[in-house]
């Protein structure tokens, strides 16, 4: 009786343990993810500060306000956005299902406009449309990605494959909400 209740206490030993080791390891996988995101959004600051913009013959635009979506509020930043986005989707000839405006997102003196997008494109056409999107002025930033081919029944080989691709695209302004 005595050796069991021994091997009790030493297996509940072991468990609490392994239960503070765990809260431990949870501990700082969360710490270790919050840094990540603090990272990837000075990053992103970073990007936006120091980045040269071009104009449209190509030369530096000089400003930061050229690489800022333009609105005086976010409603007409985020109008301004899918203006841009869609025009792009039409100069690449990407079919645009959606687009979705996300809530904004401030932080000191920016705020963050992003859109989700939902397309149907080819190849070429999709390359065009991301090329223009992270080279183009204001400066975005594709945050998340994901795309599949459509089964087409009677494609055939010399027939481009077409993507269904969603998207996010952030960007940033001045403009802050209306009271």
């Amino acid at each position: 009786m005595t050796a069991r209740i021994g091997r009790t206490s030493a297996l509940l030993g072991l468990l609490v343990a392994a239960m503070t080791v765990f809260a431990a390891v949870t501990l700082a996988v969360v710490h270790v993810w919050s840094a990540h995101v603090a990272l990837e959004d000075a990053r992103l600051r970073l990007e936006l500060v120091t980045r040269i913009a071009r104009d449209d013959r190509g030369g530096p635009t000089g400003t930061l306000q050229g690489l800022l979506i333009p609105g005086s509020t976010t409603g007409r930043s985020a109008a301004a956005l899918q203006e841009r986005l869609g025009a792009a989707a039409r100069a690449a000839g990407v079919q645009l299902r959606s687009i979705q405006v996300l809530d904004p997102k401030s932080a000191e003196s920016l705020t963050e406009i992003a859109m989700e997008l939902s397309c149907q494109a080819t190849t070429t056409s999709l390359r065009a449309l991301l090329h223009d999107i992270e080279t183009g002025v204001p400066l975005l930033v594709v945050a998340s990605f994901a795309a599949r081919a459509v089964a087409t029944p009677q494609a055939s080989a010399e027939e481009p494959v077409q993507l269904e691709v969603t998207m996010k695209v952030t960007g940033f302004t001045l403009a802050r909400e209306q009271p």
